[in-house]
């Protein structure tokens, strides 16, 4: 890319391998997996990228898009995790209009919409329990303060009972903040079948070729054993 910066193939190249290195444990990497094949497909339809995306390339790397998605959303927190789902039943449904023999992109978009309908209980208590739990405990904390200190909107003279509520409401308010600990909730990862770029070249599923072509004599590549990851 630092040679030859509207090349479309390097950009999808990096977006597969961030998907693999998620896919391996570091689920950040999803997030720039979908940087690159977004910027990928964008310099490809540009007069200066190396080359145009076919239709059923242009699908392929759509789906991988929307699995690098909704592979980030398992490890998203909150109800704004829920736009990356909704971002990857996108992808896929643009996948299977371009491509209808994209089969894998209409069972993954079904996935999806099955996950964000009824049977989504478990993860929308643990989006929306904590913050529930919480706010209704600081609401009867404040109020008790109120009512024994001004004796509004109720007098409390007992102080026994004002003792009882108010370290009830902060149990409380201490259980919501720290409520997905505590019910241990695991939600169900969404298995998706992973697609790669095989639509690129007859070279490899990256599309990227084996070896640089010598302008002149006969090159001999140099092979390579070590680990990439060092």
């Amino acid at each position: 890319m630092r040679i030859a910066p509207y090349n479309v193939e390097a950009y999808l190249g990096l977006g597969e391998v961030y998907t693999a290195m998620g896919d391996a444990g570091n689920e950040d990497m999803y997030e720039q997996a979908t940087d690159y094949f977004d910027k990928g497909i964008k310099v490809s339809g540009s007069d200066k990228g190396s080359k145009g995306l076919k239709t059923k390339e242009w699908a392929a790397v759509t789906y991988s898009k929307g699995y690098a998605r909704a592979k980030l959303y398992e490890k998203s927190k909150g109800i704004a995790g829920l736009e990356l789902l909704w971002e990857a039943i996108k992808d896929f449904d643009a996948s299977h209009h371009a491509d209808e023999e994209n089969y894998k992109a209409k069972r993954a978009k079904n996935k999806l919409e099955k996950k964000l309908g009824l049977h989504n209980y478990p993860r929308l208590l643990e989006e929306c329990g904590p913050i529930v739990v919480a706010g209704l405990s600081l609401i009867v904390f404040l109020v008790t303060q109120f009512c024994f200190l001004f004796g509004w909107p109720t007098k409390i003279d007992d102080l026994n009972h004002y003792v009882v509520i108010t370290f009830g409401s902060l149990i409380f308010l201490i259980a919501g903040i720290y409520l997905p600990q505590i019910l241990k909730i695991k939600v169900a990862g969404i298995e998706l079948e992973k697609s790669a770029l095989e639509q690129m070249t007859p070279l490899g599923p990256l599309g990227i070729a084996s070896e640089p072509v010598a302008s002149k004599g006969t090159f001999s590549p140099i092979s390579y054993s070590g680990d990439l990851r060092r």
